[in-house]
């Protein structure tokens, strides 16, 4: 019997879906605090194989639904695919889209369409940029619009993007598990009108470009963000809860796995 550790959710949401898992005859504890996380955690060596548990159960699969992990919390999910367990999303999946500076040239070598980008020493940057620009924390969450010359003069070494021509609209595609869905929402770095969120017809080029995306980066669920087609974001831990269905399709993904 497969056992299910759902880590750091809204008490509704992880409630639902452990329900849900306990439903169909599987094992599942919710764990809504990262500190509790740390604290109860124990991991044994014994020869050739390491163990973990987690409130004294081995967890075979750990749903990872926290954006803002430790140092600490982020060792142990290492940790824990070292041992054997499912890791959702996984640890590479994850680093691969906190590195701005990875991804985009990740998701070009693949054949995707993605904005011009650099990153390097802000002083080589007029070279390859000219007027306005992205510009990117390289591992985090900071994003600005600004002029290529403000930031030519910085120590520290800095990843931009160009500009993705736009009509004030991001198209953001979500994957949970089998369920797709499609969002469109303002474009808040641009100059356009302010749109509230709302559900759209998904497209078909931009389906096949996030099944291609989750199959390399191993995603089990993620939003993609399009601009007329071209790829500006990848999200691994995406609001996916938007659709009602969400719950019920991460519930049979895990099921299956």
């Amino acid at each position: 019997m497969k056992k299910i550790l759902i880590l750091d959710m809204s008490d509704r949401v992880a409630g639902d879906i452990e329900d849900k898992l306990c439903a169909k005859g599987l094992t599942a504890q919710r764990m809504c605090s990262l500190i509790q996380f740390g604290q109860s955690v124990a991991i044994t060596a014994t020869s050739p194989n390491m163990t973990i548990l987690v409130n004294s159960m081995q967890p075979d699969i750990i749903l990872n639904f926290h954006s803002q992990n430790t140092e600490t919390v982020e060792r142990t999910l290492q940790l824990a695919e070292r041992c054997g367990v499912r890791i959702v999303n996984c640890n590479t999946a994850r680093a691969l889209c906190a590195d701005r500076a990875r991804l985009l040239p990740t998701l070009r070598s693949e054949g995707m369409t993605v904005p011009g980008f650099f990153y390097g020493h802000p002083s080589q940057l007029l070279a390859s940029m000219k007027g306005e620009c992205i510009c990117k924390d390289p591992v985090g969450h900071l994003v600005i619009r600004t002029n290529c010359g403000a930031i030519s003069s910085r120590e520290e070494l800095v990843y931009c993007e160009t500009l993705v021509p736009c009509n004030g609209v991001v198209r953001s595609v979500y994957r949970v598990g089998k369920l797709t869905f499609t969002m469109e929402k303002s474009d808040t770095l641009g100059k356009g009108r302010v749109l509230p969120s709302e559900r759209v017809e998904s497209k078909g080029a931009e389906i096949a470009v996030v099944d291609s995306i989750c199959k390399h980066a191993d995603l089990d669920y993620c939003n993609v963000d399009f601009i007329n087609g071209t790829v500006i974001d990848v999200n691994c831990f995406p609001n996916i809860f938007r659709h009602r269905d969400a719950v019920d399709a991460i519930v049979e993904h895990v099921a299956s796995m």
